[in-house]
């Protein structure tokens, strides 16, 4: 189970309220923390020898282009002609590349994760078993959700709409707590 392909896929999906005319970032108040004005993310394909493929997805919320370049110019050739079956030794490598320039977070660590899952998504194909059972079995059967930011632009509200009324609108459609806060 050689690994012949890594690709990654930068992708950037406007909003629905997004104004073209703004830059792709804005700075959030008050811990000036940039945040897009678009839906971005990494997807990346790691194709084995055998011809089956395992999809991945990097959280990108900022520059995913950044953690593009990251998984196609430092870890795709780390994976390269590897055994993708050895997925602990492969994420070791990839975190260990880049010990002494800052493999302890962001880009680098969003790269890696991406990597990662499409590992794990290859090994179940290869397995044949859904990765819930690769990694111990169900333990639930609901996975609780909540609100981690009140973006008025997600439920329709213009940007510096009443929290309030946005928190509402998200009550409307089902969530029951809001980062840290249940509603109970």
């Amino acid at each position: 189970m050689k690994i012949t392909a890594v690709e990654s896929f930068p992708i950037r999906i406007k909003s629905q309220s997004s104004d073209t005319s703004q830059s792709f970032y804005r700075p959030s108040s008050p811990n000036q923390t940039l945040y897009a004005h678009h839906h971005e993310a990494v997807f990346i394909r790691i194709e084995v020898n055998s011809g089956l493929v395992g999809w991945g997805e990097a959280l990108a919320p900022v520059a995913p282009e950044v953690t593009a370049a990251i998984i196609d110019k430092l870890l795709g050739p780390i994976l390269l002609g590897r055994d993708a079956r050895n997925m602990r030794s492969l994420w070791s490598e990839m975190y260990n590349a880049m010990r002494v320039r800052g493999n302890t977070t962001g880009f680098m660590l969003d790269a890696i994760a991406a990597c990662d899952i499409a590992l794990w998504d290859l090994k179940g194909k290869i397995f044949q078993e859904p990765i819930w059972r690769l990694i111990g079995g169900s333990y639930r059967d609901q996975i609780p959700v909540y609100v981690s930011g009140l973006s008025a632009e997600d439920v329709g509200y213009p940007a510096g709409s009443n929290p309030i009324e946005v928190a509402q609108t998200y009550i409307t459609q089902g969530f029951t707590a809001f980062k840290g806060i249940p509603l109970d």
